[in-house]
């Protein structure tokens, strides 16, 4: 379940988020003949959805009766090699104020926020294509654009890591040697009460 984010008094920081999409699949990878032949009656965007989730990190803050959106941008960290070589770790930008949320929905994020959900910038709108009908019948693709709108998903925390199976702590059961000579008594026992009897019998069918 997503929840819609009003950015309608914050487009122009919207805006400034789209420069550094620079590089990621655009319009689902597909070329204008694809779009024609295979997405007829669909708005085929520039961006996927879920585009804004690897480059921006997204917090919120409740004021005025709603919880505003923050975007940073996510700045990778970097070594520099040579005589004196340095580590830059992974920061983040200032943040990017770019919408508020409905009052309506607070119960439901703050839910989410004490459960430790993470929240997640989804992005709609934007540049699209679109099939269209010329005046001569004729098919072909044509490129618009809307506003960008945003909106959250929140996802589920990460289960905690399974425990490792504990060391067996009960002994393995090992053979009583006192018992394997028990054992090997009681087969000499039967064997004897099996063979005395029959030679008994064959020494009596040779003496007849």
């Amino acid at each position: 379940m997503s929840i819609k984010v009003n950015s309608a008094n914050y487009q122009g920081n919207v805006d400034r988020l789209i420069p550094y999409l620079e590089g990621y699949e655009t319009f689902a990878g597909m070329n204008n003949s694809k779009i024609l032949n295979f997405h007829f009656n669909e708005k085929i965007y520039q961006f996927d959805t879920h585009v804004l989730e690897n480059e921006f990190v997204c917090t919120l803050q409740y004021r005025d009766d709603c919880y505003q959106v923050f975007l940073q941008r996510i700045i990778p960290g970097y070594t520099i090699t040579g005589e004196h070589p340095e580590q830059h770790p992974t920061t983040l930008s200032d943040p990017i104020l770019v919408g508020v949320t409905n009052s309506r929905s607070n119960s439901l994020i703050k839910k989410y926020l004490e459960e430790n959900y993470t929240c997640i910038p989804l992005l709609y709108g934007g540049r699209y294509k679109k099939v269209i009908v010329g005046k001569d019948g004729d098919d072909h693709v044509e490129s618009f654009r809307e506003p960008f709108r945003l909106a959250l998903e929140f996802k589920k925390p990460r289960n905690e890591p399974a425990l490792e199976p504990q060391q067996q702590t009960t002994p393995p059961i090992q053979t009583d040697k006192n018992s394997t000579g028990c054992m090997g008594c009681l087969i000499i026992v039967l064997i004897a009460i099996i063979a005395v009897p029959l030679l008994i019998f064959l020494n009596m069918i040779f003496n007849y």
